[in-house]
């Protein structure tokens, strides 16, 4: 099986693998989408309550 892929952020735009994958509106987007993609699930106990309140709110404000 393959490695799940990492995703980052640069700027407005989600990377996968450093290669592009998405635009968002902003940089936070941007940032909050990667940390969702890279859980593989929404919102995942991983993250902590401080990054889940941030993509909470900029992902639904």
């Amino acid at each position: 099986m393959a490695d799940a892929p990492e995703y980052s952020q640069c700027g407005k735009q989600v990377l996968r693998d450093g290669e592009h994958f998405a635009d968002a509106v902003s940089p936070e987007i941007a940032a909050a989408l990667a940390h969702v993609l890279n859980g593989q699930v929404l919102l995942p106990p991983a993250l902590t309550e401080e990054q889940q309140d941030h993509i909470q709110k900029v992902l639904w404000p």
